[in-house]
């Protein structure tokens, strides 16, 4: 919370939920299913939502609707979607070249771990128009400290986005 907290000083704090936020409400709902409806006083959250454990109200975080795996933001005039994602692929790049050809507009995706960036560039009547698909990566430990995560092939970065007269200008 002290991270998303010192973020929410400079920034708007927007949270994608994504499958590994489900999790502890997921078990929860298997093992003591009378857990699930229990809300704390003064909240309508329920006790082990993952905006009441991150208290992400007190940074007044914005948690995209929908949840996983339909939760998505459109922004930069909707040249770009942002969406927890659902693929997964073998090697590096290979996620977002996936991505690529399905998307219409650039989509930005976390779910694979790995650090991507990947761009096509397509020529009509309007003249050219460049769509991305990419991932920041994790934030998560790469040391081996997370479950099944022995010597995992995944990045830490950073994707800023700049947005410009109509156009996005993604890196890594």
């Amino acid at each position: 919370h002290n991270h998303i907290a010192a973020l929410a000083e400079v920034a708007q704090v927007i949270m994608l939920p994504g499958n590994h936020d489900i999790r502890a409400a997921t078990a929860a709902a298997t093992l003591i299913p009378e857990l699930c409806h229990l809300k704390p006083a003064n909240s309508d959250a329920p006790l082990l939502a993952l905006e009441r454990l991150l208290d992400l109200e007190s940074v007044s975080a914005y948690v995209v609707p929908g949840g996983y795996p339909h939760a998505e933001l459109y922004m930069f005039d909707g040249l770009a979607r942002f969406n927890h994602g659902t693929k997964v692929k073998k090697r590096g790049g290979q996620t977002a070249a996936a991505v690529l050809e399905e998307a219409r507009v650039s989509t930005f995706f976390g779910h694979i771990h790995r650090a991507e960036l990947a761009a096509r560039t397509h020529h009509g009547p309007r003249g050219l128009k460049t769509v991305y698909a990419g991932s920041p990566g994790t934030l998560s430990r790469q040391n081996g400290a997370v479950p099944g995560s022995h010597r995992p092939d995944w990045q830490q970065a950073v994707m800023p986005i700049y947005y410009r007269k109509g156009r996005l200008y993604p890196s890594l």
